[in-house]
Order: structure tokens, then sequence, then C-alpha cells
């Protein structure tokens, strides 16, 4: 619990702030934080910065971190690539896709791909950009699921 509290919650506090000399400090004192969950419903550092704007905060954790860790899923099954995608920086999801090129086809929580993510949240640019990444992979449910999604949120094209 002591790390959690001297540790986990200030690192929390400064991806959110995109405060990365200060994380990058917790992080080269405790390696092990790059990949743990960092906060209730185990979002890693990387989920928490890649819902953000902070895109120096990103592109410096990016360096650090191996492939694997960029594919990481939080207690719901998302990826940190789910919420860049529900947070509509492209900028930021083209950083995470020079590393992984599948990262768009991951599904997160309750069977969702990053693309149904940007739709539910009404991000219409990122969910274009994700459409043609995606739309191989789709069955039938996804295909229900985004047409609906895109109709509630409005998030078409006349």
């Amino acid at each position: 619990m002591e790390v959690f509290f001297s540790q986990c919650v200030p690192l929390y506090k400064h991806a959110l702030d995109g405060n990365w000399q200060a994380a990058k400090h917790i992080l080269d004192a405790n390696p092990a934080l790059k990949t743990a969950a960092i906060a209730p419903g185990w979002p890693t550092v990387l989920h928490v910065a890649a819902g953000t704007n902070h895109y120096h905060f990103v592109e410096e954790l990016l360096n650090i971190l191996d492939n694997d860790a960029i594919q990481l899923q939080d207690k719901k099954g998302n990826t940190a690539f789910c919420f860049v995608a529900a947070a509509g920086n492209w900028r930021i999801a083209e950083l995470m896709l020079k590393r992984n090129i599948l990262l768009p086809t991951v599904k997160g929580g309750d069977g969702m791909t990053p693309l149904h993510f940007a739709a539910l949240q009404g991000r219409c640019p990122m969910a274009c950009k994700l459409y043609p990444m995606t739309k191989e992979m789709f069955d039938d449910e996804d295909w229900e699921l985004l047409f609906f999604t895109c109709i509630k949120t409005c998030n078409y094209r006349e």
C-alpha cells in the first residue's frame, strides 16, 4: 500500500498533468511501474497518458516501453489505444501506431474496437482514420454496434 500512495498516485497525477520530468523520476526509481497498474481499474501510466493531450509525455514514455507494454489491457480489457481513440488525439495515436500497427484491431471492453470507442465519444475524425484499419476484421455484431453508435452520437456524414 505504501508504494501505491507514495509512487502510483503521484505518477498518475503527473501523467494527467503531462509532467514528464517528475514522472520519469518515479519511473527511474521504480522501473516496474512502467507496466504496473497504477490505479483502481488497472490502468498503466500509458493508459492514463494516452487519454490526455500531452503528446510529449506519451512520446517520451513510448521511448522507454517495450512493445508488449503498449498492448497491456486494464481490468475491462481496454488497451491504452482505446483511450487515445476515445480522446480523439490522432497525433498520439500515430505515435502508438508506429510501434504497433495492429493496435486498432485489438478489442477492448465489451468487445469494442478502438474505432467503436472513437465513435462512442463522437470523435468523427478519429473514427474516419481508424475505419480503414479496422473494417476487415468486423463481424456482423461489430457492424451493427458501429452503425447504431454512429447514429446515436451523430457521428456520420451526409
